[in-house]
């Protein structure tokens, strides 16, 4: 143990007789133990580690590669034929990731977004911490606009508000006085409007978007008269801070309806 001690010394004093070559010992074991410790990192999430899933072991991707050796994206019809055609997998689903504009009060953030086929969480599986996952009806042509929220997403942004008991009574109040054929068709619409401006890709920012109708749209005087006069027609709520306007206290002002 004394010896081992010695040792130690001696080393630590030729250490700080050459502070430069110290320097860079000091730094190549640093780049190497962080170098080293990253690719574990790495390693141990994407292979080591099992997804967090049911029989993870079972989940398989399956992607196109082109004559040039290339990974190729899969199209619409191909899957549409891979499913109906499947003999061999439980569930064949799609998956295409992007990103989209996410606007609440006023404040605009990009965020992740995926297009999936319908069975797509049959894949894993899991199940919905509140509400509904996709289902067939999804996938038709015209269907209503359906989103399901990370968890994340729904904490963060959405404040994680799961209290649907007043929205329900809100749809059975309002079967009971138009019908549920009204009232269905009416949430629909209101869905439809909330995910669009919600989950939206700006006119600006879409990649693919056509120049001509771009031109027909920004700025078009028609669009513009009618935004002109529907905010005529608009009730404005104003406060009367400090006095602004030479109204009496506590007046009421009742406008007309139209």
């Amino acid at each position: 143990m004394e010896t081992l001690l010695k040792d130690l010394r001696y080393g630590f004093r030729g250490l700080l007789k050459h502070p430069g070559f110290t320097a860079i010992v000091i730094i190549t074991l640093g780049l190497g133990i962080g170098a080293s410790t990253s690719i574990f990192s790495v390693v141990n999430s994407v292979v080591l580690r099992r997804l967090p899933y049911k029989q993870a072991d079972r989940i398989v991707a399956i992607q196109e590669w082109n004559t040039a050796g290339k990974r190729g994206q899969v199209t619409a019809a191909n899957f549409y034929d891979w499913r109906q055609q499947n003999t061999v997998f439980e569930h064949l689903a799609a998956i295409k990731t992007g990103s989209a504009n996410l606007s609440l009060n006023d404040q605009a953030e990009r965020i992740d977004i995926s297009q999936t086929s319908a069975n797509y969480f049959s894949v894993f599986p899991v199940e919905p911490q509140l509400g509904r996952l996709f289902i067939p009806e999804d996938e038709q042509a015209g269907h209503p606009p359906i989103a399901v929220l990370s968890y994340t997403l729904w904490q963060t942004k959405f404040g994680g508000n799961n209290d649907a008991g007043p929205v329900i009574d809100a749809y059975h109040k309002g079967v009971k006085e138009q019908g549920e054929k009204y009232m269905r068709s009416r949430f629909e619409q209101s869905a439809v409007r909330l995910l669009r401006n919600i989950f939206q890709v700006g006119l600006f920012e879409n990649p693919y978007v056509d120049p001509a109708r771009s031109v027909k749209t920004v700025g078009n005087p028609e669009f513009m008269k009618a935004g002109y006069d529907a905010q005529l027609k608009s009730i404005v709520l104003l406060k009367n801070k400090a006095g602004v306007l030479p109204v009496q206290k506590n007046k009421t002002v009742y406008p007309d309806r139209f």
